[in-house]
């Protein structure tokens, strides 16, 4: 497995809020992670931080239920934003969504809770993994409105879950992988600012993946950079 990463703050954005995480383990699994924090510029840096360096010391999920150690370890990273904000009043409302996946062949593992997106790039075909957890997300899970319409609507930064908020109820599963696969976690820095047609066309060039990584933060700066934009890829 090759991974590569990049993040940006973008043009608008004053700091950066979004953090990232991977980690290989000595068997060749890999455990990586999208955060995208919330709650102002102190507060989203500092919840996205939380949530990915609970990470490093956690343990290697244990064979016999992956999804379900997944899980709680979305719930014990809640936990630990909860206790910042009970420590630091003033930090009230700060949260992070988490996209995070745990490769270990020949299946991928997946939790999340948010709007940061999981994506599986195969055969030419970029096929989205997570549902966001927004009005608009919903929306389109549903089929009543369309990527696009998604993209540019109203309430689409407005979090139904998040780790910290007072929802957190992580979504999980697994599936196959195989090789050539590209598995893209990304916040919504990305998936806001570029369309799906031009991921796939970056995903697809003849280049490295860390090259694909740059041409991803540079599409999306090119179309504005409004937000902060954070990738994690990982090629089989």
């Amino acid at each position: 497995m090759i991974t590569a990463s990049r993040t940006h703050k973008g043009y608008r954005r004053k700091i950066n809020e979004d953090s990232f995480f991977v980690r290989r383990f000595s068997d060749n699994a890999c455990l990586l992670a999208v955060a995208d924090g919330m709650g102002g510029e102190a507060g989203g840096d500092l919840a996205s931080r939380i949530t990915v360096d609970y990470m490093e010391d956690c343990p290697e999920p244990k064979k016999n239920d992956i999804r379900a150690a997944l899980g709680d370890l979305v719930l014990n990273i809640h936990s630990e934003v909860l206790q910042a904000v009970e420590q630091r009043p003033e930090l009230q409302g700060m949260g992070s969504t988490l996209v995070l996946a745990y490769i270990k062949k020949p299946f991928l593992y997946w939790a999340h809770v948010g709007d940061s997106r999981l994506y599986l790039f195969r055969d030419g075909n970029l096929i989205r993994i997570t549902e966001d957890h927004t009005v608009p997300g919903r929306l389109l899970a549903s089929g009543d409105i369309t990527e696009e319409a998604a993209r540019v609507h109203p309430m689409r930064n407005l979090l139904l879950r998040c780790v910290g908020c007072k929802r957190c109820e992580p979504d999980s599963g697994s599936f196959a992988i195989k090789a050539s696969d590209i598995v893209l976690l990304c916040s919504d820095g990305l998936y806001g600012e570029v369309a799906p047609e031009e991921i796939v066309a970056i995903l697809g060039k003849e280049k490295s993946l860390a090259g694909k990584c740059l041409d991803l933060i540079d599409a999306a700066l090119a179309a504005g950079g409004a937000d902060n934009i954070t990738v994690v890829a990982v090629q089989i």
